[in-house]
């Protein structure tokens, strides 16, 4: 097997970076750039816009279940449910984190005017508390990479004593391991989503942290371990759980000194785990007995995916794999596997997505990101990537966000003016309804200043000929972040149109008013009716066929829909926007026995 991988070996098989190139080329960012850097990638798209499809819609009206059931002690907050109905493979963790930080301008909505926040605000803010956690699980992973890069056995081999030190080293790496993190491809639009990405991300990343921390303080990380275990739980369900709990287990059987620590750890992590799991289950199970054993029964799942993951994870995670790849290939020819630092994170992340592909490590293996190990091992992968990965991965990001932001440029030029005419007649079918709208200062300013950041950086890659550790990566964070913003700011009334489902609401709260009844039931498969429901002021959400109070049925009609019972009269029906697919199209009842 060693012959068949010498070719393969001798073309990336480059050893570490000599002294004098490894302390040229560790240098830290600008903390002012990568600060700057990561507010604008994760403030913009939180905002402006109402829920999207898919967990964005279902994280806003869960959050507001939880809302309704502190203050209105209207169903259970325990456990994911939208009105009674569980979310069997959501956890509750990112619904009680967006709910805590809406709390306090609910109550104060509700004193000085009356009544709750608008649904515009509740999301825009169900959101910002997403982004919140995003910026902690990016300290956290620059805290993590910076403690295992200051340690001995990461230092580059220096015999005349002209390396970085280890400060430098580990501030350098630090900041690609963010970089790196804002570059994947599957995370950013998630990372904007009021769903569990961002909370996912966060524990995760507070998780390695813990972990690099362990050998010097192993009581305090193994009960810190101990808890995050339990938030994974509450964030992506059990089987996360034991996959991110099996991998800890594993990386620190294999790596000295983690090895020594690991009977504390696992003695501290134990009862933590234990603790604070089973306070869950007593309080969820006294609480919300019967939604509590559906949510654990609904958790017992096997759906290997292995090939529709791998085929999805090619382009998710770009740029971390080949980065990831390289090392691997670095540690098979070069003997870096016996570095402590790459035996722990990569046998983490090796369990962990080994039980992703076989079905139990996460409830959906196609958007299974676990960015911050992996973002760990690529930064350590930066040392001895080849210059001529170093240089694809450049011009790839060149020429992929450039003729990016062009066409983004293009398609805004198309929804303002009509110009280019081929692209404003695809505009009718990307977002119907939409008209040809005003270009508003603003968003133009924007879509300039970024695209004039993105010149200089590519200015500065080509004229800058120094080395930088993150050279590779800074081109493709700022280029996802260069797409991000111009899609948010001048795309983003096709966007709400595309994929919003906010102007339902206001038309269903309307169609309720007339009908004289705040109630109204949904069948409980119908996930998205229950969602648009609960997000909809003014209206009180009951099973169907549980709450014979409720005269009004609302549900997904169309051909794939649900089907109203054949008493129902049709009050009201409506879309997200004129001629969308039928599928998503509406119908509010009255149950003429109800009356």
């Amino acid at each position: 097997m060693r012959s068949s991988l010498r070719p393969l070996l001798t073309l990336w098989g480059e050893p570490r970076p000599l002294p004098g190139l490894a302390a040229s080329a560790a240098q830290p960012i600008p903390w002012t750039l990568l600060l700057g850097l990561s507010l604008v990638y994760m403030a913009f798209g939180l905002s402006g816009h109402g829920p999207w499809r898919g967990d964005d819609l279902l994280g806003v009206a869960s959050a507001r279940q939880v809302l309704l059931a502190w203050f209105d002690g209207y169903g259970s907050s325990l456990v994911p449910n939208l009105g009674g109905a569980v979310l069997g493979r959501d956890g509750p963790l990112p619904s009680w984190i967006m709910a805590a930080w809406v709390a306090p301008h609910e109550a104060l909505s509700r004193l000085f005017w009356g009544h709750g926040l608008s649904a515009e605000r509740f999301d825009d803010l169900c959101r910002l508390a997403g982004g919140l956690c995003l910026m902690i699980g990016l300290v956290a992973l620059w805290r993590a990479t910076d403690r295992l890069a200051r340690r001995r056995e990461a230092q580059p081999t220096d015999p005349l004593g002209i390396g970085p030190s280890a400060a430098a080293l580990g501030r350098t790496l630090a900041d690609c391991s963010v970089l790196i993190a804002l570059a994947c491809l599957g995370s950013i639009t998630r990372w904007h989503e009021a769903g569990p990405a961002s909370v996912s991300f966060m524990v995760t990343a507070l998780l390695v942290w813990a972990l690099a921390m362990a050998p010097e303080h192993p009581i305090r990380s193994g009960r810190f371990m101990g808890l995050l275990l339990t938030a994974i739980l509450l964030t992506d369900g059990p089987e996360a759980a034991l996959a991110w709990g099996l991998g800890l287990v594993l990386a620190c059987g294999l790596a000295q000194p983690w090895r020594l620590a690991a009977k504390r750890l696992a003695l501290e992590a134990s009862w933590a785990l234990g603790l604070s799991a089973g306070i869950y289950v007593l309080l969820a199970q006294g609480l919300a007995g019967p939604l509590h054993g559906q949510w654990w029964q609904q958790q017992l799942s096997w759906d290997p995916e292995p090939l529709g993951a791998l085929r999805t994870w090619a382009w998710t995670w770009w740029p971390i794999w080949p980065m990831v790849t390289v090392l691997a290939i670095q540690a098979i020819g070069h003997g870096l596997w016996k570095l402590a630092h790459i035996r722990l994170i990569s046998g983490l992340s090796i369990v962990i997505t080994l039980l992703a592909l076989l079905g139990p490590g996460l409830a959906e293996p196609k958007q299974f990101l676990p960015v911050a190990p992996l973002a760990v091992l690529a930064a350590f992968g930066l040392l001895s990537m080849p210059r001529s990965l170093t240089n694809l991965l450049d011009w790839f990001a060149v020429v992929v966000f450039t003729s990016l932001g062009a066409l983004i440029w293009l398609y805004w030029s198309a929804m303002s003016f009509g110009f280019p005419k081929n692209l404003a007649n695809r505009l009718s079918f990307f977002a119907p309804g939409l008209q040809n709208l005003a270009p508003g200062p603003l968003e133009v300013f924007l879509g300039v200043a970024i695209s004039g950041a993105w010149l200089v950086l590519v200015l500065w890659r080509i004229r800058r000929g120094r080395p930088r550790l993150w050279r590779p990566v800074v081109l493709s964070a700022g280029g996802l972040s260069l797409a991000w913003i111009l899609m948010m700011s001048l795309w983003l009334p096709a966007l709400d149109i595309n994929r919003g489902y906010g102007k339902v609401s206001p038309r269903l709260e309307r169609a309720v008013a007339l009908q004289g009844s705040g109630c109204l039931q949904a069948p409980d498969q119908d996930r998205l009716a229950r969602a648009i429901a609960l997000i909809t002021h003014g209206v009180e959400l009951g099973l169907l066929g549980q709450d014979q109070h409720c005269p009004l049925l609302f549900l997904q009609a169309g051909p794939s829909g649900f089907k109203p019972p054949n008493q129902a009269e049709l009050v009201w029906s409506g879309q997200p926007a004129p001629d969308r697919k039928d599928r998503e199209r509406f119908a509010l009842y009255r149950l003429n026995d109800k009356k």
